[in-house]
């Protein structure tokens, strides 16, 4: 299944999506979003010639209840799937050679990645430097964000 230029109209259950076998990437925004608008074409270009990837693009957003299951903050957000479980993510795509090599070392079966922390918490193994994931995983991030609010709020 290649590249899915479109979003799915009625977007699948978790359930349904943690069944899905073999290796997957489940991208999830909006057709508005600028970010996801601009990563659209590096996505397209990783994923040209991969029909051992499947590619499943999920609207998200209010009322979305599948991107909050997987604590999507950020839009696009790429969770890469192996047989139904979380195995990485990259948020926010900024370069097409980063799309590649995910999607090229999870085609291959080579995503070491492990679990940190909570369940979202992933990162690439420490001798795999040139994935770069989103890590800790994106809410960690907006917690981040609120306590550096806070404290520069105190200090002014």
């Amino acid at each position: 299944m290649p590249y899915a230029a479109q979003h799915l109209a009625q977007p699948p259950s978790r359930d349904d999506v943690d069944r899905l076998p073999g290796a997957t990437v489940v991208e999830f925004g909006t057709p508005w979003c600028g970010h996801c608008q601009r990563a659209q074409p590096l996505i397209e270009t990783a994923l040209k010639d991969r029909a051992d990837i499947a590619h499943v693009k999920v609207e998200d957003g209010p009322g979305q209840r599948l991107g909050r299951t997987f604590g999507v903050k950020l839009w696009p957000t790429l969770v890469f799937m192996k047989d139904g479980k979380e195995v990485a993510r990259l948020v926010r795509p900024q370069s097409g050679q980063e799309l590649q090599d995910a999607v090229h070392a999870e085609g291959d079966g080579d995503l070491r990645a492990y679990t940190r922390g909570t369940q979202n918490d992933l990162t690439a193994a420490p001798h795999d430097n040139k994935i770069k994931w989103a890590c800790p995983a994106p809410y960690d991030y907006a917690l981040r964000f609120r306590f550096v609010q806070r404290a520069l709020h105190a200090h002014s």
